[in-house]
């Protein structure tokens, strides 16, 4: 089932969000649970965020964190995902389709802008990401402070 996060699924966020990290490109940048829970909570209640999350019986299986935000030149906005992540492939659909449901409804957003941030799954994610009408243009590159 895909539904809208809540403040119960805290626990079930924390360890679901940080498997992720562990697995992602920035598993060696330390996790403060501090911020994690602020960002958490944020999600529950700003009116330009959101997050889903799929549940299997008392499982959470996976996440999607978004947010719309202005872009840096004008008023309109982008809507984007934060975090992004699903134990079972098959809660990728549903949940992106609830983000660009909720997406769309937010007034002056003019596009939903996706990334592959966690470097896990590229290949797989943008053909996931083509499937559903996404243009692949750019893409992030990252460099480590030595």
């Amino acid at each position: 089932m895909i539904r809208r996060a809540t403040h119960d699924d805290w626990l079930r966020f924390e360890r679901l969000g940080l498997k992720l990290h562990g697995m992602s490109v920035f598993k060696d940048i330390p996790v403060d649970k501090n911020v994690l829970f602020k960002q958490y909570m944020t999600a529950m209640q700003h009116a330009q965020m959101r997050m889903w999350v799929a549940e299997k019986g008392e499982e959470l299986t996976g996440f999607l964190l978004g947010c719309a935000q202005e872009f840096w030149w004008c008023r309109d906005r982008y809507a984007t995902d934060l975090a992004f992540y699903c134990e079972d492939p098959r809660d990728a659909r549903p949940l992106l389709r609830a983000f660009e449901a909720w997406a769309w409804q937010v007034p002056r957003v003019k596009n939903v802008t996706l990334g592959v941030s966690s470097g896990m799954n590229m290949d797989r994610i943008g053909k996931l990401y083509g499937h559903l009408g996404y243009a692949q243009v750019g893409g992030l590159y990252v460099k480590e402070r030595k």
